[in-house]
């Protein structure tokens, strides 16, 4: 079994049962492929059909914006590492501008 992810965002998590879901996986397999990855108090099996159900109405996943990352990246308690983030991100962001 790998290692849960401790830390994740919430679209993250809605990015993946929205793959799941295309992909054709009932809901109830992907409950129990996300509860492996993120651990067992990551989402009910409701919320997963929900959040199913949603993705055949089209029904969008917000954007991770450069705002909500920042965010996720203030909580890493090692301020250097976050500020190499930052720059990746900032470095990421330039290079896509330009693609």
């Amino acid at each position: 079994m790998p290692p849960t992810i401790v830390s994740h965002a919430n679209c993250e998590v809605r990015a993946v049962i929205r793959f799941l879901s295309a992909k054709g996986v009932k809901p109830i397999d992907s409950h129990r492929e996300i509860v492996e990855v993120y651990g067992q108090n990551i989402m009910s099996d409701g919320m997963v059909r929900k959040w199913m159900r949603n993705n055949k109405r089209k029904l969008d996943i917000p954007d991770w914006t450069q705002e909500n990352a920042e965010a996720a990246i203030r909580t890493i308690r090692n301020k250097k590492t976050s500020e190499k983030l930052v720059e990746d991100l900032k470095y990421r962001k330039l290079v896509y501008l330009y693609e």
